[in-house]
């Protein structure tokens, strides 16, 4: 497939930029960290991922052990291990560890939070396996309270960006609409 689409852009003259995106940028973006800072943002950023999440972690964790435990389920525990894996090279590309990039872990980590439940439920039964899958998603919505049901919508820009200046590009934007032609570019 890479040759191919290798071939059609080489064809329609936009090989170069191509090139560029996908291996030039790439090279440059993964050996521009230092193992010892990726390293700390790693920490700064997984801690409070892990316990604003502990419960789905902990299902995750419980259901790659109990995978792997049952003969019968192997298979499942190679390909979901798989994926884990393949998911943390993902989020690990370029040492760059922002909240955001851990979105790629969640199929591996909803799938092995159900093979969890699953194996609980298999294993005390149902209402209790419902009430720890509960818990668990109830934990992180409780953790962001503030977020949900007590800030407005800057407090929250605040808390989530600091003093970026995300709230203040509103009135930037109505500053340069009101002081600019209408057919201005800025």
């Amino acid at each position: 497939p890479y040759a191919i689409i290798s071939a059609i852009l080489w064809h329609a003259g936009v090989f170069g930029s191509f090139w560029f995106w996908t291996v030039g940028y790439a090279r440059q973006y993964v050996t521009e960290t230092p193992l010892s800072v990726g390293w700390q943002w790693l920490v700064m950023t997984v801690l409070p991922i892990l316990k604003d999440n502990a419960g789905i972690w902990i299902l995750a964790g419980a259901g790659l052990v109990l995978l792997w435990r049952k003969p019968a389920r192997r298979s499942l525990a190679a390909l979901l291990t798989g994926l884990l894996v393949f998911s943390v090279f993902a989020v690990s590309v370029g040492l760059y560890f922002t909240p955001h990039y851990f979105v790629l872990m969640l199929p591996a980590v909803a799938l092995l939070a159900a093979a969890g439940v699953d194996a609980i439920r298999k294993a005390i039964g149902s209402a209790w396996a419902f009430l720890l899958l509960a818990a668990a998603l109830v934990w992180p919505v409780a953790q962001a309270g503030p977020y949900f049901f007590e800030w407005d919508s800057l407090e929250a820009c605040r808390a989530i960006y600091g003093y970026n200046p995300f709230p203040e590009a509103r009135e930037i934007a109505d500053y340069l609409l009101a002081n600019s032609k209408p057919n201005a570019r800025v």
